[in-house]
């Protein structure tokens, strides 16, 4: 093994016997940050291979298939959990949020029909309120009448 160059110095083009070698710098100066070597491919320039990185290889290849695994089983877990109770929060908040606010511009509507009805009729105010009793009373037997 010690007659074998090493991938990075039979690719360098001022490798020398006395170490490791390096790339030349690119032309901008400065030198290339050395890729991560998990992101290697089996085919990828500075992997070992052979009979002497066999077994290292089936070790990292259980090792990744097992983490994908795992990441796959916590994908799956969170999208049957984590994301429905988030829609579901997140619809319970927005529908609350909403009825709130539909309560609130229902009683400012009622205030304001009878505020206009009072203008409109001379009369006292209780007479606007027996319009607006009318009015309600009307819709309760449409709405009994629909009934199923």
């Amino acid at each position: 093994m010690a007659d074998e160059p090493t991938p990075a110095a039979s690719t360098s083009p001022t490798a020398s016997t006395s170490g490791p070698a390096t790339p030349p710098p690119p032309s901008g100066g400065t030198a290339a940050p050395e890729p991560d070597i998990w992101s290697r491919g089996p085919n990828t320039p500075g992997r070992q291979s052979g009979p002497a990185a066999a077994g290292g290889g089936r070790e990292r290849d259980w090792a990744t298939q097992a983490v994908d695994q795992i990441d796959e089983l916590v994908a799956k877990v969170r999208s049957r959990t984590t994301d429905k109770v988030a829609g579901l929060a997140r619809t319970l908040v927005y529908g609350l949020l909403a009825a709130i606010l539909g309560v609130m511009a229902l009683i400012l509507g009622v205030v304001l029909l009878v505020r206009v009805l009072d203008v409109v009729i001379p009369e006292e105010v209780w007479l606007a309120y027996l319009v607006m009793g009318a009015i309600c009373c009307l819709g309760g037997a449409v709405c009994w009448s629909k009934r199923s």
